[in-house]
């Protein structure tokens, strides 16, 4: 810990104070009521009381060699709370074994450093995935894992943080997963739907069911529209549920009452939302950096028209997918007004303003004339 607080640059006085505090922990005996009787006291020799404040702040501190770890053996790596995600990019099936083989001894390593602080890593939880094209040569290549992690078989799909990625990146199955819960929700929402006001059955469905229609649908971008289909039938349902019209009614007058916007329109208006926050500078960092303004070498009339340079991509099924791609696409098929927009509220009301206007194109001509 002491070379933790060293390694951050902190402050000499809250180093001294940190440890202070750790030495009273040390000395706070802790015991387990089980039944009625209580167990022996033991003192707490290592880490800190459950629920402290610390708590992330030390485990982030202790657990800084992992970043140092991968980063000598260039492997990138992801963590979140007590996950650890490690990953590298390879193109060609020699690239793929050399890069494999990086990954093996940074396990291996970080294996023993954790064995040496008193963690542990997980082998029956740990999941290994490569993610490629379907007709490219790497799918069909078994890597040899460290021998600590012999039992651990090729995944076909993971969870990350909810979201669940097939080894296609095609998202079958979490489109699968959404289908099922959602209508889990609708069914079980629909037995008191007649005991319901409107107002109050639609905070449930926002809650319950377009909550996950919603989370993490910028990954869904760029999907085919048999898949977008299925998300859009959950939404129907729901907005027939709501608005009590019958099955073969027409959904588009009712969407537009309830102020939705169409599952194929929702992933595009986050996204744009998070370009226009990282041209503001707000947001993270690494999201900043990947959007570039339109420079053009000469003078031009487009120079000023707060365009994206979009990248050149060589796959129309992965390179379009691209978040500097698919993002400076859908920014530069704006409206000159809605890119220039002064503020976030105002960018807002103008986006969902054109993606109405997009979507429901026949409604808002009968409301103009």
């Amino acid at each position: 810990m002491i070379y933790s607080c060293s390694a951050f640059n902190l402050p000499s006085v809250f180093q001294t104070e940190l440890l202070n505090g750790l030495a009273r922990t040390c000395r706070i005996g802790v015991s387990v009521s089980v039944w009625g009787k209580m167990s022996q006291t033991l003192p707490v020799v290592c880490g800190v009381p459950q629920g402290s404040v610390l708590g992330p702040l030390l485990y982030t501190m202790y657990t800084k060699s992992i970043g140092e770890i991968c980063r000598r053996h260039n492997v990138l790596y992801h963590c979140y709370a007590d996950d650890i995600q490690l990953y590298c990019a390879a193109e060609g099936s020699e690239d793929l074994a050399a890069r494999l083989s990086s990954i093996n001894e940074c396990i291996d390593e970080l294996k023993s450093w954790m064995g040496c602080n008193m963690l542990k890593l997980n082998s029956e939880k740990t999941e290994f995935i490569i993610f490629a094209s379907k007709k490219s040569p790497g799918r069909n290549i078994t890597p040899s894992l460290p021998w600590h992690l012999r039992d651990t078989n090729i995944s076909s799909h993971v969870r990350s943080l909810g979201v669940i990625f097939d080894s296609a990146l095609s998202f079958a199955k979490h489109i699968d997963y959404i289908f099922k819960s959602c209508n889990f929700y609708i069914i079980n929402i629909g037995r008191i739907r007649q005991f319901l006001s409107k107002k109050t059955y639609e905070m449930l469905v926002v809650a319950l069911v377009t909550s996950r229609l919603d989370y993490c649908n910028s990954l869904l971008n760029g999907l085919s529209q048999t898949h977008m289909l299925r998300l859009q039938r959950v939404q129907n349902t729901v907005t027939r549920l709501i608005c009590r019209i019958k099955k073969f009614d027409h959904i588009s007058t009712s969407l537009q009452s309830l102020h939705w916007l169409p599952v194929l329109f929702r992933p595009r208006f986050k996204l744009l939302y998070i370009v226009f926050r990282a041209l503001r500078g707000v947001g993270p960092l690494y999201l900043q950096e990947l959007i570039c303004p339109y420079r053009p070498t000469r003078s031009l009339r487009s120079e000023n028209k707060n365009l994206l340079y979009v990248p050149a991509c060589h796959t129309a099924t992965y390179g379009n997918r691209l978040f500097t791609v698919e993002t400076a696409t859908l920014w530069n098929d704006l409206p000159q007004e809605v890119r220039d927009a002064e503020n976030l509220s105002s960018f807002k009301r103008l986006l969902k303003t054109h993606f109405v206007n997009s979507a429901f194109p026949q409604n808002c001509r009968s409301v103009c004339s």
